[in-house]
């Protein structure tokens, strides 16, 4: 018996019916409706702006990786040049038992033609 009671007073607190017969809302459903409406966008702003901010942490990471290989290949491209260098093909052509030129002979085609059918 106590619970029926107790819900027909919570039903008669919720809704009022006016002179008019139209059902009038208390103030305090109102003022709870709009507590939670407040809670829920709160929330929303919470979580929206964490997966900004771990966005933003994200894009950080792979700046500075894209930075760090630009470095490394900027480093890589210097040292291809180094090895590509003359000093550097003079120095190893003794390891390839190769020798200096002394004189070099070019050979000069007798007329336009170089290949015959």
């Amino acid at each position: 018996m106590a619970t029926i009671k107790t819900k027909t007073n919570f039903r008669k607190m919720i809704k009022k019916r006016t002179a008019s017969g139209k059902i009038k809302t208390s103030k305090a459903v109102i003022g709870f409706v709009i507590a939670v409406l407040i809670c829920l966008l709160s929330g929303l702003y919470i979580v929206q702006t964490s997966g900004v901010t771990a966005g933003n942490y994200d894009i950080e990471d792979r700046d500075k990786k894209l930075n760090d290989l630009k470095n490394e290949n900027q480093n890589l491209m210097i040292e291809l040049a180094k090895l590509r260098s003359m000093s550097r093909l003079e120095e190893t052509a003794g390891e390839f038992n190769m020798v200096a030129l002394e004189k070099v002979n070019y050979i000069t085609a007798s007329g336009s033609a170089v290949a015959v059918k």
